[in-house]
């Protein structure tokens, strides 16, 4: 079996995970991402929250590649919730996991020039999805929803600033490793 999709980015061998991150993983290239919430949602919440938080970053130069010790830059923080309404919920461990994702925001954001920017990803496992962008100093909706669907999402991407974000944080880390 090719572990590769047709773009060229790693096929996930356990055929499971969330349907909008499997979209991100067939429609983008270098465009890396992780997630990055199971040990936040047992440590934090007490829950398995696995596969639902999702850092899109950038490695530092393949000059590195294979090492343990890199550096990364963080282009953004996307959490998936399955209505706007849990997205936007008051009850206190919604308010407490999003208070401490926009933290973490604001924290990579002091050591790298772009800041990391934050998004809910409302929907089921299949598309359509919307985005909605937060504002990481006020939790406030800032700028258009975007919806997603089996489309070319380098071009909303592109149209969103975040193709941007991640070409000027890999040139910062080429100078940076250089």
């Amino acid at each position: 079996m090719d572990d590769r999709l047709d773009n060229g980015v790693r096929r996930r061998m356990d055929n499971l995970g969330d349907g909008w991150a499997a979209q991100h993983r067939e429609t983008m290239r270098d465009a890396y991402m992780q997630d990055i919430d199971c040990i936040f949602g047992a440590s934090f919440f007490g829950a398995n929250t696995g596969e639902r938080l999702f850092e899109e970053y950038v490695p530092d130069n393949r000059k590195n590649i294979g090492q343990s010790i890199r550096r990364f830059a963080v282009v953004a923080m996307f959490d998936r919730k399955k209505t706007e309404a849990a997205a936007f919920s008051e009850i206190g461990s919604v308010v407490l996991s999003r208070a401490f994702y926009l933290w973490q925001c604001r924290i990579l954001s002091q050591i790298q020039p772009r800041p990391v920017r934050f998004f809910y990803v409302i929907g089921e496992n299949e598309p359509p999805w919307i985005m909605k962008e937060l504002s990481t100093e006020t939790a406030e909706v800032i700028g258009d929803t975007i919806t997603l669907g089996r489309t070319d999402w380098n071009a909303i991407w592109k149209a969103i600033g975040l193709q941007e974000e991640r070409r000027i944080l890999r040139e910062w880390l080429e100078k940076e490793t250089a």
